[in-house]
């Protein structure tokens, strides 16, 4: 194992979202919704994320994500630089939305990485107000399992 090595970047979207359909789900909103993030820093490159947002309150029209209080599962790839050494990792992110303050970690799939991200590991966090433009900062670390 490579000793860990701390990650700090900034992100914004890679684009407009890609909504699905919303269903009504009991009290709730489920809203699937395919999104891009571009990252600089130490974490250079785009994270594709497939969420599924379990949002407060049944589907309306103008139902968005990031709003008000929900829950978010996804999965996702990531190409590009971690550290200057390129490559691809699939990760896994689960989030909380709440007053529109957004919580999320993205943990590292261990043994998806490609390239020299082969044998990566880690953990990016998320932290952001509602006040905050972008880019938004995370934070997090990073270490190799070598093969």
């Amino acid at each position: 194992v490579v000793a860990p090595a701390s990650i700090n970047a900034v992100y914004d979207h890679a684009g407009p979202p890609t909504l699905g359909e919303a269903v009504n789900f009991e009290d709730t909103c489920l809203l699937p919704v395919e999104i891009g993030w571009a990252f600089s820093g130490e974490l250079e490159g785009v994270a594709t994320l497939r969420a599924q947002i379990l949002h407060d309150g049944l589907c309306e029209p103008d139902t968005q994500y990031c709003d008000l209080n929900e829950q978010w599962v996804a999965d996702g790839i990531f190409e590009g630089e971690v550290g200057g050494k390129a490559g691809t990792f699939d990760f896994f992110l689960v989030s909380t939305v709440y007053e529109r303050h957004f919580d999320a970690q993205m943990a590292i799939e261990p043994g998806s990485g490609t390239g020299e991200l082969a044998g990566i590991n880690g953990i990016v966090t998320f932290d952001e107000e509602p006040s905050d433009e972008p880019p938004w900062p995370v934070t997090g670390f990073v270490y190799y399992v070598l093969q």
